[in-house]
């Protein structure tokens, strides 16, 4: 009796599916051709990246959204499956993201970064079979196996068996578990339903085995209630206290195996052969029933319902005896069929006031039923042998047709057979009709330009390309009516315009690749813009605004858009050569419809599209497409992405799947690969990837499949970052980043440089030190030299002088002169021994040190001279060499000296002065002079003398003098010879000084 109601019910519910409405809800089914290891699905979890996973009967899979990778146990791999048989209620995502498998031989998680299954500690969850995994706000893991019920603490390993019942029950094995939103425990056995209050205590049976037998599937609430389906004894809800109702199903639902939440007050049932049930949660109400359909692929797989998994952003998912099922939306894609054996190319669309639309073929017009699925057509009679190319009902109800080759024709709102009108039409060829806000008749002509009629009867006015102020061509293909009563134009060849108050403006004026293209379609919008399709693709236009274009690089699946319709002010749909096309005026985004994603129709045609309660029908070259915007969510959640494989060189690197990874690559290392997936649900083949690298802003396309290949990296750190986008425009929240090390060399390796540096550090540092030794040493040797010289030879001459200068007194008168004479020369050597001391001593290394030396020399040559010296303060800091040193001071001796010895000068000044790159060091007098030319004819010993001592400096020497007006002499040298050991005769730069003091 049973299976006869099954089969009734069955029958009743194909005949609906069949002559049911558009809308209704079909599945996409995944089985073994999928690649499913097992048509039997037992479980369904979603992972904290994203990924759906299916527990079969032959192992576990994990769905990106086109794929299945599959997981299985080995035996020689121990981070394996450890058993096939992934057990119903056998998958849950534990706290901090971690996915544990219950199977027929313990508990495992999974290891999202090596894909490695790990094993639980306790003993008692290792090597039985789990019933069911949930945990509480603490983190606690309740596990149901075969011999109980055993709550796990996975962070500190602290585990404990709780007793359901006397010793005689207490390892009754465990059937279902699940933790309340109030953190009650729910637990089912073979001897009834167990509860544990929120606060903790023992368990209580609310319910025995004999009043609910076999409780497989729990479904707590918020209110401290729980959901129970039993296998027999169908759905039930019970209280806390253990008050129980039981929930009436239709016939052949009482194994009910599997209760989740659908919606917030909606419930899904999955039963063991009565398929799928959305049940109402207050009134216990069944609202739709699902079940397979004979001869249908897009029908649920099978009876038995084994899981029910239900996401805001995945939808519904079902587990069943035939494979995995995802319950799609209603679709928000229409399909008006032509009828069998009718050409499908529709030319013209409109709607009728009655309901529904008026299709026009190159065979003749139809109205099209919008609520029926099959035999929508029906052929308006007088119409079989028309070429349709426009269709326009006026407000009172009449009909006009524009046809291909024969003008246009009327049926009047009774209807009947349709009429010839407009026989001036200066021609029959047809393209457009339209009707304007006053009423006006407007016929598009596609060599005649456009007529206008206002009573309906004779044409009042003709616009083509030479009238003035009309047209830009006579080729016109579309006419759309302004909300603004204005009119808008489209032509073959020469863009479009916009007629108001009788005046024809161009659209986009400014853009001439819109003056010069076919406009297929405009559609106004109530903000006075219009996008308008072309064959180059789609554009905004407003007034006196610069056209936006949207082409194939913003998202367009064509170039060529055929038909476009607006949804409001910011959105509008374009059908297009391969597709269809949503387009956000506000962000810019295209959400392309192409391909195998519930689209009926790929093809479009140029021209017929319109709107009628709510829905926007375009047509096509098989009939009649439907979009129904309020299906379509204005935005989908942001596509997760992670990385699935990491390949250098070709050698592929162990990554799991991780949202974040280091790759390490070696010297010399040519090609990176980055796999990444992204994770839509909704329209897996809409998804499309792009990266960033480094410090870029923009972002760059990657290939279709997520393959990223990166080449010819300089070594160092690359910031790596991939983000999804799905066909909504809408990009991960959370990119994908990969953190890229390619090795150096080791010469330019960090730690090498760093040697080096140290390395050449050190070995100056040495170097300094020896030249410091050196130094040191040469300054203790003159200086040991200095002393030997002044307390010995010094001393010596000095007495020597002392003596002869002693004996003279005594000698005889020739003697004495002679005698005196020695002593003055003893005298003078002993002079230039304290030079020669002085020079040497290393402490008088110092511009001032030479200075005070050369004052002291000129107090003791010139005491009654009145003596100046002159020098800036900043030049007496300044170092000298030995060499320098000896040679100024030399070079002012013989000045002085020579002073002392013919100029008989009262005024001697001296003088050091900063000039460009050098000094100049000045003695002069005002005493009797010489004569310059003569005295450097006769080779005079002292200006010879101080010539050379300027030569060896790198500088020169500069004398003026004439008798009786006193003598000057200049030494120039270059600042830089200042500390030079000065051997040589040359200038800095290796020449001959050029230039002399002033």
């Amino acid at each position: 009796m049973r299976d006869s109601v099954l089969d009734l019910l069955r029958v009743g519910l194909l005949i609906a599916v069949l002559a049911g409405p558009l809308d209704a809800q079909t599945f996409t089914r995944y089985g073994t051709e999928a690649g499913l290891p097992s048509a039997q699905v037992t479980a369904i979890e979603r992972d904290a990246l994203g990924f759906v996973w299916v527990g079969t009967l032959s192992g576990l899979c994990r769905l990106d959204g086109l794929a299945f990778e599959c997981f299985r146990h080995d035996p020689d791999l121990p981070t394996s499956l450890r058993d096939d048989v992934v057990n119903p209620d056998g998958l849950h995502l534990g706290p901090h993201g971690r996915l544990w498998v219950g199977t027929g031989d313990g508990l495992q998680s999974i290891e999202p970064e090596t894909g490695a299954f790990v094993d639980a500690a306790p003993p008692s969850l290792r090597g039985v079979s789990i019933r069911g995994v949930d945990h509480d706000e603490a983190g606690h893991l309740w596990v149901g196996t075969e011999r109980g019920l055993v709550r796990w603490a996975p962070g500190s390993g602290a585990s404990r068996r709780y007793r359901l019942g006397t010793d005689a029950d207490s390892t009754a094995g465990i059937d279902g578990v699940r933790v309340g939103p109030d953190g009650a425990i729910w637990a089912s056995t073979q001897t009834g339903l167990w509860r544990r209050a929120p606060r903790g205590g023992a368990f209580r049976r609310l319910v025995t085995a004999e009043d609910l037998p076999d409780a497989f599937a729990l479904l707590p609430r918020a209110d401290g209630s729980t959901w129970v389906g039993s296998y027999g004894a169908g759905l039930w809800h019970i209280e806390p206290d253990g008050r129980s109702q039981r929930v009436p199903l239709p016939p052949g639902n009482d194994r009910v195996v599997a209760v989740e939440e659908a919606t917030p007050g909606t419930l899904w049932i999955g039963t063991w052969d009565g398929g799928l049930l959305q049940v109402e949660e207050a009134t216990g109400t069944v609202e739709r029933t699902f079940l397979p359909t004979p001869g249908r692929t897009d029908g649920l797989p099978n009876v038995t319902v084994i899981d029910v998994y239900h996401d805001a952003d995945v939808g519904t998912w079902v587990a069943t005896w035939d494979g995995l099922a995802r319950l799609r939306p209603p679709s928000p894609f229409l399909h008006l069929r032509p009828p069998p054996g009718r050409d499908g190319l529709v030319m013209a669309l409109a709607p009728r006031a009655t309901g529904g639309l008026w299709v026009g073929t190159l065979a003749g017009l139809y109205t099209a039923d919008t609520e029926r699925t099959s035999r929508a057509w029906s052929l308006v009679p007088g119409t079989e042998t028309m070429m349709v190319r426009a269709v326009v009902e006026a407000a009172d109800g009449t009909l006009w047709i524009g046809t291909e080759t024969d003008g246009v024709w009327r049926r009047e709102a009774q209807g009947g057979r349709p009429v010839r009108a407009f026989e001036d039409l200066p021609s029959p060829l047809v393209h457009a009709l339209a009707t304007d806000a006053a009423g006006t008749l407007w016929i598009g002509l596609s060599n005649a330009g456009a007529c206008a009629s206002t009573n309906l009867r004779t044409l009042d006015r003709c616009l083509d390309a030479s009238t003035s102020g009309g047209l830009p061509t006579d080729a016109v293909y579309t006419l759309r009516p302004g909300t603004d009563g204005s009119l808008w134009v489209g032509t073959t060849d020469r863009g479009g315009v916009r007629i108001r108050d009788g005046v024809a403006s161009p659209l986009g004026p400014e853009d001439p690749a819109l003056a010069r293209t076919w406009v297929t379609s405009i559609a106004p919008t109530t903000d006075g813009a219009a996008w308008v399709g072309t064959s180059n693709g789609l554009a905004r236009v407003g007034d006196g605004a610069v056209p936006t274009w949207v082409g194939l690089a913003e998202g367009l699946p064509h170039a060529s858009v055929e038909c476009v319709l607006a949804e409001d002010a910011r959105y509008a749909w374009a059908g297009t050569g391969d597709g269809l096309a949503r387009v956000d005026a506000e962000t810019g985004r295209v959400a392309s419809y192409a391909g195998p994603n519930g689209l009926p129709v790929q093809a479009f045609t140029a021209g017929p599209c319109t709107a009628a309660e709510g829905t926007l029908w375009f047509g096509t070259r098989d009939g009649v497409v439907g979009v129904v915007p309020s299906r379509f969510p204005r935005s989908r959640p942001p596509p997760p992405v992670a990385f699935t494989a990491v390949e250098v060189d070709g050698v592929a690197r162990t990554v799991g799947t991780v949202r974040s990874t280091d790759v390490e690559a070696p010297v010399g290392t040519r090609r990176i690969s980055l796999q990444v997936v992204g994770l839509d649900y909704v329209d897996p083949e809409g998804l499309r990837y792009a990266y960033r690298l480094g410090a870029d802003t923009t972002w760059a396309p990657v290939d279709a499949d997520g393959r990223l290949e990166l080449t010819g990296l300089r070594p160092g750190r690359h910031a790596v970052q991939i983000r999804a986008i799905n066909s909504l425009g809408v990009p991960s929240r959370r990119v994908a980043r990969a953190d890229v090390r390619v090795l150096a060399p080791i010469w330019q390796r960090g730690w090498f440089l760093g040697l080096v540096v140290l390395g050449v550090a050190l070995a100056a540092y040495a170097a300094h030190r020896v030249r410091l030794g050196h130094v040191l040493a040469l300054a203790r040797t003159r200086q040991r030299i200095a002393d030997d010289l002044h307390d010995d030879i010094g001393s010596r001459v000095s007495g020597l002088a002392v003596q002869l200068q002693l004996t003279s007194r005594d000698a005889p008168e020739g003697l004495a002169e002679r005698l005196s004479a020695h002593g003055r020369q003893a005298q003078a050597l002993a002079a230039d021994v304290r030079d020669m001391v002085w020079v040497v001593d290393g402490r008088h290394d110092t511009l001032s040190a030479l200075l005070q030396r050369i004052r002291q020399v000129a107090f003791d040559l010139l005491p009654e001279a009145d003596l100046t010296l002159d020098a800036a303060p900043d030049l007496a800091p300044r170092p000298l060499s030995m060499t320098a040193r000896r040679h100024l001071l030399l070079f002012h001796n013989e000045a002085l000296h020579n002073i002392q010895k013919h100029a008989c000068a009262t005024r001697v000044r001296i003088a050091v002065v900063s000039e460009a790159d050098g000094l100049a060091f000045t003695v002069e007098d005002d005493g009797r002079g010489f004569d310059l030319t003569a005295a450097e004819a006769t080779g005079g010993h002292g200006l010879t003398s101080m010539r050379a001592r300027a030569s060896a400096l790198g500088g020169t020497l500069t004398t003026t003098a004439r008798p009786g007006a006193g003598t000057r002499h200049t030494l120039w040298m270059p600042t830089h010879r200042l500390q030079a050991d000065a051997r040589t005769p040359q200038s800095r730069d290796g020449a001959a000084p050029s230039r002399p003091p002033s």
